[in-house]
C-alpha cells in the first residue's frame, strides 16, 4: 500500500483542524468578520440551543450579506449561517470525507464526534497541504496507481513548475 493510500485510509481526525472557532447565533456579522480577521480564518461554527449548529464562511458573508445589501451590524449570524451543515464522523476514512466534499461541492466539512457534536473542521486547503507532504516523499519510481500519477502531476505543476 502506498503512502497516498495510507493517508486516504486514515480517519478524518488525522488531518482535521481541531482548533475550531465558535460563536453564538445571536452575534452579528460585524462580530464574525472581526474574529475572522483577527484569527486569519475563513469559517466559524455557529452554536445554537438544543445542540444544533451551523457554519458561516466568507462566501456566506459575501453572498448573504454583501450581495443582498444587509446591514452587518443588524444581521445576526443565525440568519445567514448554513443550517444543518453536512458533517462527517471523526473516525470516517479520509477518502469518504473527500468524496462527500466533491459530491456536495464543499470546501469545508464539519467533523463530529459520536454524539454528533462538532470537534473539528476538514478544510480542502489544509488537506491538500497534507496530501502534498505525503506526495513529495514519494520515491522517484514511476507512479503505479492513478492517484499517485495525479499527485505527481499536481506536485510537478504546483511545486516544481513543470507541465
Amino acid at each position: 500500500m502506498s503512502d497516498v493510500d495510507n493517508l486516504l485510509a486514515k480517519p478524518v481526525k488525522y488531518v482535521m483542524q481541531t482548533e475550531m472557532n465558535t460563536m453564538s447565533g445571536v452575534q452579528n456579522v460585524v462580530d464574525v468578520v472581526m474574529v475572522m480577521k483577527q484569527k486569519a480564518i475563513d469559517c466559524v461554527v455557529i452554536v445554537l440551543e438544543n445542540n444544533k449548529f451551523g457554519i458561516v464562511t466568507k462566501t456566506d458573508l459575501i453572498i448573504k450579506v454583501l450581495c443582498e445589501g444587509k446591514d452587518p451590524k443588524e444581521t445576526l449570524l443565525k440568519e445567514i449561517m448554513t443550517s444543518n451543515p453536512v458533517t462527517i464522523p471523526q473516525n470516517a476514512p479520509l477518502e469518504k470525507a473527500l468524496k462527500v466534499m466533491r459530491d456536495k461541492n464543499l470546501r469545508k466539512l464539519i467533523v463530529v464526534d459520536e454524539n454528533k457534536k462538532p470537534v473539528g473542521i476538514l478544510d480542502q486547503d489544509r488537506f491538500f497541504r497534507s496530501f502534498v507532504n505525503v506526495a513529495v516523499r514519494m520515491p522517484e519510481a514511476e507512479p503505479k496507481t492513478w492517484m499517485e500519477r495525479y499527485i505527481r502531476d499536481i506536485v510537478d505543476h504546483n511545486i516544481y513548475g513543470r507541465r
